[in-house]
């Protein structure tokens, strides 16, 4: 194979132009979605512009560009001068995942190099001619029979195969990169293999490399705190109207003879009147129902720093605080109810709860009637019969929260509730950390959540949470529970410690495991049971006792791909992937690394299979160190390969 001549640059703007056509657009060179870029995703979106800057003049020209990206070559609405520099291409990638391109790239990116479709080539694989597109596309001529040769090589023992299986093909450059072997070669195979190599890399590099910007950039955006957007449309309605009303502070001093100088005091508040309520103790419940008023308590530092001047401590069935209000904003409160009801209700609106400390006996804080707060740097503690939280059909905002030593959930997300949570501790709890229950969607990101009872996150009954960047650990039972056809995202978190394994999706629950840390236990990493499924790929899992992932029986559609597994020590008598009767799905290209053999046993072996069933095993390779690799093909005997 040569290098082929690369294709003659575009016209110049100025060529066939109409007269009078307005110009170009120059695309910003500083956006302030760029700098939401990571350290490590500025790094990785440099390399991949080092791709793409073929001849390594600090620009890409822009029909270089477009055929990346598969772009019209009529559209100059981000070229002015046919060259794109690095600030330039910072800008592109982040206006991709700030929804101006990101649904159509990755399927246009695939479109132009394989000319045809990503799902049509995932149903009839890559064929002859897709092979001369993607090669051409990284400026390799290939004629027909070094294509040939490229099939039977992903082929073995079948020289007359038409087309690679799309996902052989999507993952050759790992194989080459974990273990040079892979695939065997037929011996009346002859090819420049170097060039091949070159090639085929070039091309799974850019794709690879597109792709993580990509995904990346979409799960910080699908975590972003969400935007009130119903309450920014009501207060620019009445605008006009509080504009007019002059902002009103007045002090409250609260009196023992007088239990409802509060309450009243509320109730005759106007609109945008701000309450500062002295030190003392309340005793009858509270009820917040005129708009725009804001509450706030009076700051006396205790040993833990908090705000607990202001006291509201009642006896009722009926909640300590009861916010009926569209706007309103209650702060600096301590709040304890000893009765059965909460020490808060949110019933309508979009109040805002700002550092109050809240427990009661029936739980700390409620939700309900499609309202829509936002509480932030609150403790939600000490419940002695219920939750920290409870968000019932409502949407809710938590950041900077404290969920600790309840008797039940930190947190309860259901009835199709939604839910925002970051920064937030889940400590301490008799019960789970968080329950995410009935169809409701929850993100939870960036968020602490440890020595619980029972399981850190439970998933139930269709829910679909995100969960991301978080630590899950040391809690009693299984870090994330996922059942009863429970779903969702979990990607770039931190497990370790769990007593009963970090992940078990069971009773018809699947997810998408990706990308997390799992860093040690005493069972298994992740424990698929019961019908339970998932996609579980590109995970670095380390030092457990019993195996790394788990796949029970009844299990038909998991797939194992692409992860990283290693032994906790040589005399340790885990296995890499354990497989039991009957299990189904597939395990493809993961790396098991620490086991001195793999030969087929019941104990410290790299896929232990206690039956063949319907697994898929292919790809998947051995390594005694980081670096040593000693096996031709692993897992001899284990169902397809």
């Amino acid at each position: 194979m040569e290098p082929a001549t690369p294709s003659p640059g575009p016209r110049s703007p100025g060529e066939g132009s109409a007269p009078g056509s307005t110009p170009v657009r120059r695309l910003s060179k500083r956006n302030s979605l760029v700098d939401r870029f990571t350290s490590e995703e500025r790094e990785r979106a440099v390399q991949l512009f080092e791709q793409f800057d073929v001849d390594g003049n600090g620009v890409i020209e822009a029909h270089e560009l477009r055929e990346a990206l598969g772009g019209d070559d009529g559209d100059d609405t981000v070229f002015a001068d046919r060259k794109v520099n690095l600030e330039e291409f910072l800008t592109l990638l982040a206006h991709m995942e700030d929804g101006k391109e990101a649904r159509y790239a990755h399927a246009r990116f695939f479109q132009k190099i394989l000319g045809r479709g990503r799902q049509q080539c995932m149903r009839e694989g890559v064929g002859a001619e897709d092979l001369k597109h993607a090669l051409a596309f990284v400026q390799v001529d290939a004629d027909a029979s070094d294509v040939k040769k490229m099939i039977a090589m992903c082929n073995p023992g079948c020289q007359e195969a038409s087309a690679i299986a799309f996902e052989a093909f999507h993952h050759f450059k790992c194989q080459y990169e974990r273990y040079d072997g892979w695939p065997p070669r037929p011996a009346d195979v002859c090819l420049d293999e170097d060039a091949y190599r070159e090639a085929l890399q070039l091309w799974t590099d850019v794709f690879e490399e597109a792709h993580c910007v990509l995904e990346r950039f979409h799960m910080r955006k699908v975590c972003e705190k969400p935007e009130r957007t119903e309450l920014a449309r009501e207060l620019a309605r009445t605008r006009s109207r509080a504009s007019s009303a002059k902002a009103k502070v007045e002090a409250v001093v609260l009196s023992k003879s007088q239990p409802r100088l509060l309450q009243r005091a509320v109730d005759a508040a106007q609109d945008n009147t701000t309450l500062n309520v002295g030190a003392g103790v309340i005793t009858e419940p509270l009820v917040l129902s005129r708009d725009g008023v804001t509450l706030i308590g009076t700051a006396s530092p205790d040993d833990d720093g908090k705000a607990y001047a202001t006291v509201i401590e009642v006896t009722s069935p009926h909640p300590a605080v009861t916010i009926r209000c569209r706007r309103g904003e209650l702060s600096r409160f301590k709040i304890i109810n000893h009765g059965t009801g909460p020490a808060i209700a949110v019933e309508q609106g979009y109040p805002n709860i700002n550092e109050c400390d809240a427990t009661g006996v029936g739980g700390g804080l409620v939700v309900k009637h499609h309202a829509f707060p936002v509480v932030a740097d609150c403790d939600f503690t000490g419940s002695q019969k219920g939750y920290g939280a409870c968000v019932v059909e409502s949407r809710a905002v938590f950041e900077r929260c404290k969920f600790a030593r309840n008797r039940d959930a930190g947190l309860v997300v259901e009835k199709s509730a939604n839910v925002w949570v970051g920064g937030c501790q889940f400590t301490d709890g008799k019960g789970c950390g968080v329950v995410i229950d009935t169809l409701s969607n929850c993100i939870v990101r960036e968020s602490e959540i440890c020595r619980n009872t029972c399981p850190g996150v439970l998933v139930t009954n269709g829910a679909t949470p995100t969960l991301w960047r978080n630590r899950v650990y040391h809690n009693e039972s299984t870090g994330l529970s996922v059942h009863d056809h429970g779903r969702g995202h979990y990607e770039e978190n931190r497990f370790w410690g769990n007593e009963a394994g970090d992940v078990e999706i069971s009773s018809s629950g699947g997810c998408n495991v990706s990308l997390n840390d799992f860093e040690g236990g005493p069972l298994s990493a992740i424990h698929l049971t019961e019908a339970g499924t998932g996609h579980i790929d590109r995970n670095n899992i380390r030092n457990y006792a019993l195996a790394g992932v788990s796949i029970g029986d009844r299990n038909t559609s998991a797939s194992i791909v692409d992860n990283t597994i290693r032994r906790r020590s040589a005399d340790t008598n885990a296995s890499g992937i354990c497989v039991h009767e009957s299990a189904g799905g597939k395990i493809v290209d993961n790396v098991l690394i620490g086991w001195r053999t793999h030969l087929e046993g019941l104990v410290g072996v790299p896929l232990m299979m206690r039956d063949k069933g319907d697994v898929v095993v292919h790809g998947n390779v051995a390594r005694l160190t980081e670096r040593e690799v000693y096996a031709d093909t692993v897992f001899r005997n284990a169902g397809q390969k």
